[in-house]
């Protein structure tokens, strides 16, 4: 396993190589029960989830950052930066029995890490959550201004929204910029990655002001009615 995240230039202990290879089958014996994912062998979930989630560890610092996973889904990126050590990672998706299986594979591989069970909308309205997270993580999740307006509102002043992007993503930020700008954030990185064939993007946004108290809207509104300015 160790080559396999070496070739994209992601160094682990032999800690985290076995945190990993427990996870890998505890995650697999699972999504035999609940579909947490599509995908269904050790190779797949190893790159397409594993290596996936931890580009951006090859060059951004986590260290001693409080870390929110929105629409986290089977773990993924949560449960892989918890691993490797990235303090206060907490996980928030609205399907019950994903959070529950999330919360059994990190007891299971002895990682901590915080399950929350609900509506993004209804915690970015929340004082305990809004604004308090030095970065939040989200992937494959939405559309670019329903993701802008999921992720930044629990995004402090200062901190980072890391978003894990598709090839179109590109061309999708210059027709959204404005959206971007009026939610407070500003894209202050950008990397591009092959993984198995297919292209990553990692985009960086900094929460440069704060998000207007309005955003996130009602339930439902943001996917529904997405902002366009």
């Amino acid at each position: 396993m160790k080559k396999q995240f070496h070739h994209y230039g992601i160094s682990l202990t032999s800690f985290e190589e076995e945190r990993f290879f427990l996870l890998m089958k505890t995650f697999l014996e699972i999504n035999e029960h609940i579909s947490l994912s599509s995908f269904h062998t050790e190779e797949a979930v190893i790159e397409k989830h594993f290596i996936d989630s931890l580009l951006p560890a090859t060059y951004y610092d986590f260290t001693g950052k409080s870390l929110l996973d929105i629409g986290t889904g089977g773990g993924f990126p949560g449960l892989a930066l918890a691993i490797i050590g990235v303090a206060n990672v907490s996980v928030l998706d609205s399907v019950g029995k994903k959070i529950k299986a999330v919360e059994s594979m990190a007891k299971a591989i002895d990682v901590p890490l915080t399950p929350l069970i609900g509506r993004i909308e209804d915690f970015g309205q929340q004082p305990a959550y809004r604004e308090q997270f030095d970065v939040v993580t989200a992937r494959a999740l939405a559309p670019l201004p329903v993701l802008f307006e999921y992720a930044l509102p629990f995004v402090k002043l200062g901190g980072d929204f890391i978003a894990y992007l598709g090839p179109t993503a590109k061309d999708d930020f210059l027709d959204y910029k404005k959206e971007l700008t009026m939610l407070g954030g500003e894209l202050s990185d950008w990397k591009e990655f092959n993984i198995g064939g297919a292209v990553r993007i990692i985009a960086v946004i900094k929460k440069i002001k704060k998000t207007p108290r309005a955003y996130p809207r009602q339930n439902g509104i943001p996917k529904k009615t997405p902002l366009s300015l």
